[in-house]
């Protein structure tokens, strides 16, 4: 009897395969003058009158204190006055410019400042490593914003015309224009604890509190880490996967992994549909993990329908041996840790990869697409863009608050397209969203 072509299609991934290669400002004033007013000279009789110390007016810009000093005229009169001399008034500050605003639509599809952008997101780390999480968002989002700039930065001043980069990013952007590095990493660069950290962060499940826990413990290196008893699972598998979860996965790679997918969910001979998000829905050239957004022709409503349809596509996949460790599983999501079978068409071991599968209800199968295709920058602009219309915007759907406090979704979608003119926004491409 012969087998069913669904069948058929998953014995070819286990049939040895011909061998080929798969083509992948103000200046600043002396500390001791900054001082909000200078005292009034005393009224005298018999003397003429002192000249009055400079009255400094404080205004605040960009997250720093700018000083404007205002010198009042001195008296001209040889006579003594009852009345201590006037400082004048302060004239009015002008107005900022506002900051320019680049949308992904606007944006520049090349980089013209890597150096710049390179250098704040190795700032960026560096904060995150010590915990210092705003400072780190800080760094990412100019460093996301100059990505998009249209022409070469020329100085830190038009740098700061961009929204999202503010003096002191604008003074770092300048020394780096200047000497070609920054004093800051350089200084980073030799700490031993700093390092550390970052190398504990990496590991997948260790995060800055327990990074700092384990260097505080003694602990210096990833061997180190293993000696600890109380590991989480999640932390465990990190380790023992750390390597191969470090290696980006080409875009040849991940195609593959898309056709496996096709060919088990064909096997199953249910009506699923899915596609992979991440990086590889954006057509980047490499990905972190295999990202699989998945729903089913017989879930429509969540809490009543879902159960044991994740299920079916995670057994068929453990049947494969394409699942080797799991991290966490529901009716919802499952996360784990798998690799192609056979070799690499150049003979090498497959690697171990991070995947990921979370199963959506149909309606919300267009905003999950949407939210997991990303990138971060595009979804947050999408979340600010709803907020501008009184709407609130996640991976689940799209609504309006009610006087009475309570959530109305305003959308109904069946593809992204309708979440996009629910917005008043045409359809941006994957490709186009960063």
């Amino acid at each position: 009897m012969s087998k069913p072509n669904a069948q058929r299609t998953l014995d070819a991934w286990f049939k040895p395969k011909p061998s080929h290669t798969t083509s992948t400002i103000p200046q600043k004033r002396p500390a001791s003058t900054l001082t909000k007013s200078a005292a009034l000279p005393k009224p005298t009789v018999s003397t003429p009158p002192k000249t009055s110390k400079p009255t400094l007016a404080l205004f605040a810009s960009d997250s720093e204190t700018d000083v404007d000093e205002s010198m009042p005229t001195p008296s001209t009169s040889s006579k003594s006055s009852s009345k201590p001399p006037s400082p004048k008034r302060p004239r009015a500050s002008t107005p900022p410019t506002p900051k320019i605003t680049i949308s992904n639509a606007s944006a520049s599809p090349i980089n013209h400042n890597t150096d710049i952008t390179d250098a704040l997101r190795e700032l960026e780390k560096n904060e995150h490593a010590l915990g210092q999480i705003h400072k780190a968002n800080i760094y990412r989002k100019a460093a996301q914003v100059i990505s998009k700039y249209h022409k070469r930065i020329e100085s830190g001043k038009e740098a700061q015309t961009l929204s999202g980069v503010g003096v002191k990013i604008g003074q770092k952007i300048d020394e780096l224009l200047e000497t070609g590095k920054l004093e800051r990493l350089e200084k980073d660069a030799q700490d031993p604890k700093l390092a550390t950290i970052k190398l504990f962060e990496r590991v997948m499940g260790v995060g800055y509190s327990n990074a700092l826990r384990f260097y505080e413990s003694g602990a210096r290196t990833l061997e180190d880490l293993l000696q600890y008893p109380n590991l989480t699972k999640r932390q465990h598998l990190g380790l023992k996967y750390f390597k191969d979860l470090e290696t980006r996965i080409p875009r040849s790679e991940m195609t593959q992994w898309e056709n496996l997918v096709r060919d088990v969910i064909r096997s199953t001979r249910n009506p699923y549909k899915f596609v992979i998000a991440g990086s590889y829905r954006r057509e980047k050239e490499e990905s972190g993990d295999v990202d699989v957004v998945l729903t089913h022709g017989g879930y429509v409503t969540k809490g009543r329908d879902e159960k044991g349809k994740l299920g079916v596509v995670v057994r068929a996949l453990e049947e494969l041996g394409v699942l080797v460790d799991d991290l966490s599983e529901g009716d919802l999501s499952y996360q784990g840790i798998g690799k192609l079978p056979g070799r690499n068409a150049d003979g090498s071991k497959r690697r171990y990869r991070r995947i990921d599968i979370r199963l959506f209800p149909l309606g919300q199968y267009p905003y999950a697409l949407m939210h997991y295709t990303g990138s971060d920058n595009f979804n947050r602009e999408m979340r600010m863009r709803a907020i501008e219309r009184g709407l609130k915007l996640s991976e689940y759907g799209l609504w309006r608050k009610e006087d009475d406090g309570t959530e109305k979704e305003v959308c109904f979608p069946k593809e992204e397209k309708d979440i996009f003119e629910a917005l008043g926004m045409g359809f941006v491409e994957p490709r186009d969203r960063g």
